[in-house]
């Protein structure tokens, strides 16, 4: 039985533009600490290293990096095809936005498509945007018991690309700060404590009209 993983994707531009337009590059680093250096060796591998993502109106494209090498995940919006790569081998694989089914899922799993959050009052620049911190108290996509804080910038705007990708034997997890639901801006940054391994995300490149 195929196992399915959330692939979904929310980008944005430093200069105004249409989200549902909005085409260019987006990376984050993935940084991984705690006390116990065997779980923190074992979700890092789990992980990644980071991960760059490339979104265009025709395409959508996601590279991440492991210490045993790349995963490639490729969706072609005019074919309807989709296929990732790992370890050397090309899967094809299905694919569909999450956002499409919220009319059908919204009564079964409201926090698929919401976040319950609390201002903290803090802010950080990453990249040159404002960024308000929050503490996340539910959500469909962070384990209860986990302690998540993210960083939002209100001012980016964004389309909804909150895909789910899966082949054969193997399937794609999208990076945490691009799968919780939130209703303006985006996650610039994400951390979240679970078992004393913390987690961090954080955007390190964003560029509108960058092509792969």
């Amino acid at each position: 039985m195929k196992t399915l993983f959330l692939l979904f994707l929310h980008l944005l531009a430093i200069l105004p533009i249409h989200a549902q337009n909005f085409s260019g590059k987006l990376a984050y680093s993935i940084e991984v600490s705690g006390s116990d250096s065997t779980l923190v060796k074992l979700t890092q591998a789990f992980a990644g290293s980071s991960v760059t993502i490339f979104t265009s109106p025709e395409q959508f494209l996601m590279s991440e990096q492991f210490s045993t090498g790349e995963r490639e995940t490729v969706i072609n919006h005019t074919t309807k095809e989709a296929y990732i790569i790992s370890s050397g081998e090309k899967y094809t694989a299905q694919y569909y936005n999450i956002d499409d089914s919220k009319a059908e899922l919204l009564d079964y799993m409201p926090f698929h498509f919401r976040t319950d959050m609390e201002y903290t009052g803090k802010t950080e620049k990453i990249l040159g945007h404002t960024c308000k911190k929050y503490h996340i108290l539910l959500s469909g996509f962070v384990n209860q018991g986990a302690d998540a804080f993210i960083w939002i910038a209100e001012d980016v705007k964004m389309p909804s690309l909150r895909y789910k990708v899966e082949a054969e034997y193997v399937a794609v997890n999208a990076p945490a700060p691009l799968s919780i639901p939130i209703e303006k801006g985006l996650i610039m940054k994400y951390s979240g404590t679970e078992m004393s391994t913390t987690v961090t995300y954080t955007l390190t490149t964003l560029e509108a009209g960058a092509k792969p």
